[in-house]
């Protein structure tokens, strides 16, 4: 692995190249500017640009993807373990097919095949998440030096497998009369549910898990922490202010167990959780929503009040900005008074 080091105010970069250490100055005395070319250096071992050869192992599909899985579940979410592992069972069926056995085997040419397969049974954006499985599970066996080079790179680190289009879906969320229904057919505990979801926009584990000890009165906020039970989408922490219907909510509940939805048994309201929201909807006559909608419902009215994008993605927990973009339909009607700023005066005939 390449390391810097300072020697007579400039630095210098260690890295290995073939079979022995390679020493070079960066021609800068900037701590920072040493930092961002380590990086690049360390990118290019990590995809096998640097002159080391590496013998690729005599690994097969199952044994590696095996390995993968082990990472997959200790690192990420429940969820993504299990479209990971079902995903990637099914290509090795898929490489049987094909006689491919080896890790070595798999090419470009391979994936592309398996797209045009695909594509023919799921929607554009699931054969895209499955690309994407098989290009990290690729990457990570290029870091273990499974394998000389990533097989769906070019030599510059450039994808070479292309995503499909995605047609661009508009957001769904429940309109005031459908909020209305659904609190009317809720009970106690499903309308402070309703209640917090859709002042909080909290994600379904992310409220199942809430604890009291996440609540802070004082400071008017839910903080939305990893803990041993638990941990977010994107496994950092963040802190939601509570409004008055939130935090009146909440200060009428029974402070009893762990959990703020928690069971009489004192676990996470986990089971039965959508079989009892299905039951909810039916009888609410709104047979069409989803739980998800809640937290769609919270972002829409925040953008549709003019709150910044930016701010909505910080309560959110979106890693990207680009996520919360899909909620940019609802700009419209604030920009056309924006556009009335814009006044041109002509000439009279």
């Amino acid at each position: 692995m390449a390391s810097i080091y300072k020697d007579g105010g400039k630095w210098y970069i260690n890295f290995k190249d073939g079979s022995s250490w390679v020493r070079k100055s960066l021609k800068t005395s900037n701590k920072q500017i040493a930092i961002e070319k380590l990086h690049v250096v360390q990118e290019q071992e990590d995809r096998g640009l640097l002159n080391i050869p590496i013998r690729a192992e005599d690994i097969s599909v199952q044994q590696f993807v095996d390995e993968y899985l082990v990472s997959c579940q200790t690192n990420h979410s429940k969820r993504t373990y299990g479209l990971e592992k079902s995903v990637l069972n099914n290509f090795i069926k898929y490489c049987i097919s094909k006689n491919i056995t080896q890790l070595n085997q798999i090419s470009l040419s391979l994936l592309e095949n398996y797209k045009s397969m695909r594509i023919k049974k799921v929607s554009p954006s699931c054969l895209n998440r499955e690309l994407t499985i098989f290009c990290a599970l690729l990457s990570r066996a290029v870091q273990l030096r499974k394998l000389p080079a990533n097989p769906l790179r070019d030599p510059a680190g450039k994808n070479m497998l292309k995503r499909l289009r995605e047609p661009e879906k508009k957001v769904q969320s429940l309109s005031r009369d459908e909020i209305k229904a659904l609190m009317k057919a809720a009970n106690n505990q499903w309308k402070a549910i309703i209640a917090v979801t859709i002042s909080t926009g909290l994600r379904r584990a992310e409220l199942q898990h809430l604890r009291w000890k996440d609540i802070d009165f004082n400071r008017n906020q839910i903080d939305v922490v990893n803990h041993t039970e638990f941990h977010t989408k994107s496994r950092k922490n963040r802190f939601i202010p509570m409004n008055k219907i939130c935090r009146e909510t909440l200060r009428k509940l029974k402070q009893t167990g762990t959990y703020v939805f928690g069971l009489s048994n004192g676990k996470a309201f986990v089971n039965n959780f959508n079989r009892e929201f299905n039951k909810l909807r039916q009888s609410a006559g709104l047979k069409h929503i989803t739980f998800h909608m809640l937290r769609h419902t919270f972002a829409s009215e925040l953008v549709g009040e003019g709150v910044p994008l930016k701010v909505v993605q910080e309560f959110l927990g979106h890693a990207s900005i680009r996520t919360t973009e899909i909620y940019t339909h609802l700009l419209p009607s604030r920009n056309q008074a924006e556009i009335q700023k814009l006044k041109y005066k002509f000439p009279k005939k």
